[in-house]
Parts: C-alpha cells; structure tokens; sequence
C-alpha cells in the first residue's frame, strides 16, 4: 500500500467516523508507571484494573456507534489531571474509572461514586467556558452522572448476579480521580476476594455498562 493509498484509506476512515459520531466512552483503570495502586491479595491493583478494563473495551465495542479508548497504556506515566484532559479534548460521551481493593468477604463488593464536591453541586450549573475552575467542571453534568450510576447499580443488582456481587446505592463525594472531567463520570469500585475475581464479573459489567450506554 503505497503512501497515497494509505493517505485516501485515513480519509475515508475519519470521514466515516465522523459521520457515524460514534458514543465515546473512556475507561480509566487505577495505577500508572509510577502508581502501583492499591495492593492486592498478592497482586496491585494497577495490573488487574488494566487487564479489566481491555476485557470491558472488547466487550463494549460489539456494540454499534460505539468506541471505546483507555486513559493509559502499560508503562506509561501520568501525570495529574491527565485523565481529565484526555476524557475533555475528546469530548467523552461517559468516563469510567475502575478501583480494585482487598475484600475479605466470599463476595465481590462493587461501590458507584459521582464527583460530588459540595451538596449543592447539582443546583449550582455554571456553563462550562475556558475559564471554568477545574472544582466545578463536573457540576453541569452531575445529574446525568448521577442517573448512569443509578441505572448501572440497578443492573447490577439484578437476582441473577446476587451469586457473584452485592452492589451498594451510588453515593456523590469529592473524589479525587473525577476532578476536572467535564462529561458524565462514575467510579466503579470493586472489592475483590482473590485478585483475579474481577473476570467473572465481566459479563455482568458489560452487560450493565451497555445497558446505560444504549438508553442515553
């Protein structure tokens, strides 16, 4: 494929793209070079968010107009607020932040949290501009945040996943790894027995995650 051809095939690529406007999501997995994350059982948290989140991105992806990008490749150092720009240039549709903690009970534990800083947020739109100060970027879509992680919790919390997970009710908190991201963003948190648990709880992610993608 000479250089023309590839050139035209880049074209049509992007022109297609932009013409499908496929939903974006962004999935952002705890840990970086420099940030091991939380330990494990035996492992840290870095390595198990990561492998989750390509497993999430494959499954995401089966769905039409929808793209799916990751916040961090192996290796790679972020520095802070990175997640945010990247999710705010490209204009997220949703940005999903995966956590892993050490649970010592039979069942995983999966928490929700929205970027809640002070109570009033959710009264309080400013409109986003330029110059809008990185501890309000959340505030015009905090609703919208708000109703993914309830719908996502109610998915979750479907009979035919009480074997595999208990999911507690969304909560709104000044969560640090939200700060800044303009678009719609929940926190999944999960509380895992053994540091692989979080594969067979894959269906159930994706399955819930496709659900709140497809309906908005």
């Amino acid at each position: 494929m000479n250089k023309m051809t590839i050139g035209l095939f880049l074209t049509l690529t992007a022109s297609a793209c932009l013409q499908a406007n496929p939903k974006l999501i962004m999935l952002d997995p705890a840990g970086h070079a420099k940030d091991t994350g939380r330990q494990l059982h035996h492992g840290y948290e870095r390595a198990e968010t990561y492998k989750c989140a390509e497993v999430l991105k494959r499954g995401l992806e089966h769905l039409d107009d929808v793209r799916v990008i990751l916040s961090r490749t192996p290796g790679e150092e972020l520095v802070p607020l990175q997640n945010a720009s990247f999710a705010n240039r490209f204009n997220a549709d949703l940005v999903v932040r995966l956590s892993f903690y050490k649970e010592t009970s039979d069942k995983a534990q999966i928490h929700l949290y929205y970027l809640q800083i002070d109570p009033l947020d959710d009264k309080n739109r400013v409109g986003q501009s330029p110059f809008t100060p990185i501890n309000q970027a959340h505030i015009d879509n905090i609703q919208t945040s708000l109703n993914y992680a309830q719908k996502l919790a109610n998915a979750l919390s479907d009979a035919s996943y009480q074997a595999l997970l208990t999911c507690a009710d969304p909560k709104g908190l000044p969560i640090k790894p939200l700060i800044g991201i303009v678009s719609p963003a929940i926190l999944i948190e999960i509380g895992l027995p053994k540091d692989d648990q979080w594969q067979p709880l894959c269906e159930a992610l994706i399955s819930s995650l496709q659900k709140i993608i497809t309906s908005s």
